[in-house]
This record gives C-alpha cells, sequence and structure tokens, in this order.
C-alpha cells in the first residue's frame, strides 16, 4: 500500500506541478494534481489518458482504487457534478466507488521525458531542440533532423509506433524529409509559427489556416489523432511509475482503442 502524499511525491519527480505553474503565469489554463481525494492508502492505480466511465469500470475491475490520468479529469467549465454528463459522470462514478483521481496534464506535456518529448521520439528523433522553453529541460515543441526519409515512409512509421491509421498527410507521400518539428496535443497555432522552418511538422487537432500557412509555405503537415499521440508518451510515464511503485501498489494500464 501506498500513500496518497506518496504518490503525488513520486509523480513529481517525474512531471513537477512547478511546470503546470509556469504555464499558468504565461496565461495558460490547467488543472493538474490531485483532483479527486479518498480517505486511506492506495493499493493499485490505474493510468489512463483520460477519466471515463469506461476508465472507472476498469479500475474497478483491476481492484484499483486510483487512477492517474493526462487530461484533467475536472477542467474547464465543470461547474457541477451530475451522473448524466459525460465528463462529470466519470468524475460522479469514482467518487462513488470511492476512487481517487489524479491529473497530470502540461506539467506532463512539458516534463524532461513526458508526451511532447516522446511524441518526437516516436516520430525517429534521436535527439531534439526544445522550441519553448520553460525550464533548463521542460518546455515545448521539438525541433529535429531525421535520415533522409519520406512523409510517406514517416507515415507507416506512426502506424508501427503509434498504433492509428487515423492520420492525415497534408502535403506528397514523397515528399524528401530531413528536418521535422513536433508539437503534442493540440499545437496548431505553435505549428503555425513554425511554418516554413521544417520540411515535416507534426501536432494534433490544427484548424484550417493552420494547414494553409504550412502547406502555402512549401512545407507538409501530419496530423495524429489528439489521442493517439499523447498515449504513446502517457504509457512511457505508466512504465516509469509501475517500476518506481515495484510493491507497494500494482499499476495497470487502460488503452481506450476507440480513439487510436
Amino acid at each position: 500500500m501506498i500513500t496518497l502524499q506518496e504518490l503525488a511525491a513520486q509523480m513529481e519527480k517525474l512531471c513537477p506541478l512547478s511546470l503546470s505553474e509556469a504555464c499558468k503565469k504565461k496565461g495558460m489554463y490547467d488543472n493538474s494534481g490531485l483532483l479527486v481525494s479518498r480517505a486511506g492508502g492506495v493499493n493499485g492505480v490505474l493510468f489512463s489518458l483520460d477519466l471515463s466511465r469506461r476508465a472507472v469500470a476498469e479500475a474497478v475491475h483491476a481492484g484499483c482504487d486510483c487512477i492517474v490520468t493526462h487530461h484533467p479529469a475536472i477542467y474547464g467549465g465543470m461547474e457541477r457534478i451530475y451522473e448524466s454528463d459525460v465528463a462529470a459522470g466519470a468524475v460522479y462514478d469514482a467518487i462513488k466507488r470511492d476512487i481517487a483521481v489524479f491529473s497530470q496534464h502540461l506539467n506532463l506535456d512539458l516534463a524532461a521525458g513526458g508526451i511532447d518529448d516522446m511524441l518526437a521520439y516516436g516520430l525517429g528523433a534521436t535527439s531534439f531542440e526544445t522550441i519553448d522553453k520553460l525550464a533548463e529541460t521542460a518546455g515545448y515543441g521539438k525541433a529535429f533532423t531525421l535520415a533522409p526519409t519520406t512523409a510517406g515512409d514517416i507515415c507507416e512509421r506512426v502506424e508501427r509506433e503509434f498504433k492509428t491509421r487515423k492520420y492525415i498527410l497534408y502535403g506528397s507521400p514523397d515528399k524528401r524529409v530531413e528536418t521535422a518539428a513536433s508539437f503534442c496535443g493540440a499545437g496548431g497555432s505553435d505549428a503555425a509559427a513554425y511554418a516554413g522552418k521544417a520540411d515535416l511538422i507534426v501536432t494534433s487537432d490544427a484548424p484550417h489556416h493552420v494547414i494553409r500557412e504550412i502547406a502555402e509555405r512549401g512545407g507538409a503537415l501530419l496530423l495524429l489523432p489528439h489521442y493517439a499521440a499523447e498515449n504513446y508518451g502517457f504509457k512511457a510515464f505508466f512504465a516509469k511509475m509501475k517500476g518506481a511503485l515495484g510493491a507497494r501498489a500494482k499499476a495497470e494500464y487502460f488503452e481506450d482503442e476507440r480513439y487510436l
């Protein structure tokens, strides 16, 4: 068994909440940390990119009394907890089942070895430069070089590494790629600002004006499903936490294949 405080301290080593606070000072919104508490210790932890009713049901089935998510379980305009609501209903289920919930969002996006770093590694980077640094070893956006390849070859790599075919490539599959940039999550505005500086830019959730900005500057844009792009790095975080928890608490992973 592990206490909530001990679990929080272990995660703090990998994704300090100070990174989330640094983002807030720059005008970004976040809600990371312990969002739903419970009395007593934790015997099992389920890691899931989102808090969903399926994730809560899986935690109950696996005997886990704590869920750690990437996307905040309580976010933005959630003001009331209704059983019938999609997002709030999952929080309702967790409380009803006496399951604690942590969320590690922007702090895990930006941390060394976090979601943004792992996106670049998954695309084939062996090293990179951080485009927007918030700390010595943390920041958003990665620029890197690749051995000469094509956009089509990178799409094939995405299928292998990220386990998805739901990507969209704007540009020719035959386009030669030697320089790339990646931005995890909804990185459309950052991707637009980087247009013309890389052969290929990879992100998720980019609006049309971003697609057009990159295409008009002669680049290619690869849009990955938000879930698949971040699930890759969150699984790496899970593996580190599972090793850190050891025999003190079991660790399980829930992957929602609907979004891959």
